[in-house]
């Protein structure tokens, strides 16, 4: 596991509206995304920790199923990447596939001892949107970011989405035809996270290979801190870090660089190692 992972960015996800302009450039192609630093008064410094609102909308013909929101850390690294937020989760609660009905029986009274990352919450029919809130680390501009998606086609909505039903106290998802089918893909016009339709989408992982990809850079001003990196790396005795290789504590006013396979903590005072952390 990465060290100090609680020094990197974390995931803060929340309903939230638009009320400051844009800072972002939007994705290319037919989805759309951009951010905004929610509630900027001043101008943010190296290292500070912001709330970045998010706003996706589905401008394509066809219904898409969101995965993941990633933050790469080195665009040159396979498989570095810190995540921002995932629509593909599991809950808590037994959930049973049925395949005689081919269908998912979930009971949110009862426990399971494997949770199973098969709910989506990321589903927008075409012209529909969704805003989200991420906590994220500002240490150097630009920030690329990193969104998957898929995108299906009719036949595959019916054989490969299920949709939600309540009965009784249960609540069963099951393939939709037709009206019903038709009813559930109606837009909404509420933009929460929460507010939008869950269902299962068993088939996430098994076709990740063939998730669409859309990347977008974010750019802000953002201050310099007065004892940077470089000085830091001097004190350290290290060579100044690689994007991605180092970050900064709010906490101690200090940066966090990597040293004799660890991290150090580093502030105008002096170095001190840190104990290694792991999830």
């Amino acid at each position: 596991m990465t060290k100090i992972r609680g020094l990197l960015p974390g995931l803060l996800l929340a309903s939230a509206a638009c009320s400051s302009p844009s800072t972002a450039q939007t994705a290319g192609g037919e989805i759309e995304v951009t951010a905004e630093i929610e509630n900027l008064a001043v101008t943010p410094r190296e290292g500070d920790l912001v709330t970045l609102l998010f706003r996706v909308s589905n401008n394509t013909r066809s219904t898409v199923i969101l995965r993941d929101l990633s933050q790469p850390i080195d665009l040159m690294l396979s498989g570095s990447s810190g995540a921002v937020a995932s629509w593909q989760l599991a809950q808590s609660g037994l959930l049973t596939y049925l395949p005689d009905r081919d269908d998912w029986l979930y009971d949110r009274t009862k426990r399971s001892d494997a949770l199973r990352p098969v709910f989506n919450s990321g589903l927008l029919v075409p012209k529909e949107s969704l805003t989200l809130r991420a906590r994220v680390r500002l240490l150097e501009m630009p920030i690329d970011f990193q969104f998957t998606y898929f995108e299906l086609t009719e036949d595959e909505l019916r054989r490969k989405v299920y949709f939600e039903k309540h009965e009784d106290k249960l609540i069963r998802y099951q393939h939709l035809v037709g009206r019903e089918l038709a009813d559930a893909l109606t837009p909404s016009l509420r933009t929460e996270v929460g507010g939008h339709r869950i269902v299962v989408f068993p088939h996430a992982e098994p076709i990740a290979n063939s998730a669409l990809l859309k990347t977008f850079r974010f750019q802000s001003p953002l201050k310099h801190r007065l004892f940077s990196k470089e000085q830091a790396a001097r004190i350290a005795g290290v060579e100044p870090p690689r994007k991605g290789g180092y970050t900064f504590s709010t906490v101690f006013d200090g940066w966090v660089l990597p040293k004799n396979q660890g991290h150090v903590l580093v502030t105008p005072a002096g170095v001190t190692e840190l104990p290694e952390m792991r999830n």
